[in-house]
């Protein structure tokens, strides 16, 4: 659609019987204005291609360092460790089993809330990647109004000024004047955009190592109490 403007402009000067670089005007020819307009159009299709090949590559960074966090922290081997201590306490006889058993519904929950923790863990980290992918659409969007506002009066150009070339080259350059100042905004976002993507790309494992120790801690610490309690019983029972 935006080369379809400017091939409108091209065709247009052919049409009318002019050349685009024969329109000189303040040392600066229609064509001129068309090359850098045309300039403008590629950079700011660059930079919609850079932001979206941006996308895939960090979030899949992302992931990758969420699942080897998940899987160094090894919740299987926590719980079944727990489990092992548990069994050792059974097998010491029938005390063990009772007092174990009086305790059932705390081991249960235990375990049932370690898993859990760890799901909530993993769910957090992935809502917050997915800022990233926001974040970029953020300046993908933005790039593509600024070419269809320029596609937009490029049009518009041409269908005011289908007779006179200088005209025609004067609105050009008032669109050049006004989109090479959105070009500028849009670079400054994009460079915005992508030191808060790396910031939150090193946030994301940063709170997910965070929020897994938390979570181990705390399992480890009830699962102390649980034991204590339980070899209290035991004590009592003898």
């Amino acid at each position: 659609m935006f080369k379809f403007a400017l091939f409108l402009v091209v065709a247009f000067c052919a049409v009318q019987g002019f050349e685009a670089r024969t329109v000189q005007y303040d040392d600066r020819s229609l064509e001129d204005v068309i090359n850098a307009l045309n300039n403008i159009i590629q950079k700011i299709k660059d930079a919609i291609t850079n932001s979206a090949n941006l996308i895939p590559e960090i979030i899949q960074n992302v992931r990758d360092k969420i699942k080897e966090i998940i899987e160094n922290f090894n919740l299987p081997s926590i719980i079944a460790k727990i489990k092992e201590e548990i069994e050792q306490i059974i097998a010491l006889g029938e005390a063990g089993k009772k007092c174990v058993e009086a305790e059932r519904e705390q081991i249960d929950g235990l375990l049932q809330n370690a898993q859990a923790g760890a799901e909530v863990c993993t769910a957090s980290a992935q809502t917050e990647s997915a800022a990233i992918n926001e974040q970029l659409n953020a300046v993908v969007d933005k790039a593509n109004e600024v070419l269809q506002y320029m596609t937009g009066r490029i049009v518009k150009c041409l269908q005011d000024n289908p007779q006179n070339p200088i005209a025609l080259r004067n609105c050009l350059e008032d669109i050049l004047g006004s989109v090479t100042a959105e070009l500028e905004k849009l670079q400054v976002l994009i460079e915005t955009t992508i030191a808060k993507v790396k910031e939150i790309a090193q946030q994301v494992p940063a709170n997910l190592v965070t929020c897994v120790e938390k979570v181990r801690d705390e399992t480890v610490a009830r699962k102390d109490v649980i034991i204590s309690s339980i070899e209290e019983c035991i004590a009592g029972s003898v």
